[in-house]
């Protein structure tokens, strides 16, 4: 999704609407979202935490990032080993009236814009490096 703090994301188009919302009503989808909302996670943390398939995960990601709810950087450990990580892109989604029906607006995370649109870690544990963006 990019820099969410230059301006919120407006989407107006029915069927992307229709697309955000039944993503949003799938329990797993909205599992995931909220672990990522805690802090960023690869795709095996999240298998492991809430016990869904890996394949399932993979799949739920990659729509949630297509529609640009999650985010994808890399996390690179002392060993050189690195992973992907996703982390939820917005932090705040509403539904307004438009003069031709209704808008979802997306806002980034407010602290974004201290940080040159890129989120410090939160992932920091002995092994950790610094994120980097793909």
């Amino acid at each position: 999704m990019g820099n969410a703090t230059d301006c919120p994301k407006r989407i107006a188009d029915e069927e992307s609407i229709k697309t955000l919302l039944k993503t949003l009503a799938d329990q797993e989808c909205r599992q995931i979202l909220q672990d990522l909302h805690q802090t960023p996670m690869s795709a095996p943390e999240l298998v492991e935490d809430r016990n869904i398939a890996r394949s399932t995960v993979y799949r739920k990601l990659e729509r949630l990032n297509q529609i640009g709810l999650v985010d994808t950087r890399i996390r690179v450990d002392k060993t050189g080993a690195h992973a992907t990580e996703y982390d939820i892109a917005l932090q705040n989604l509403r539904i307004e009236c438009a003069p031709n029906g209704f808008e979802l607006v997306l806002e980034g995370h407010e602290d974004d814009s201290e940080t040159g649109g890129e989120k410090p870690p939160t992932r920091t544990g002995s092994d950790s490096v610094p994120y980097q963006q793909l």
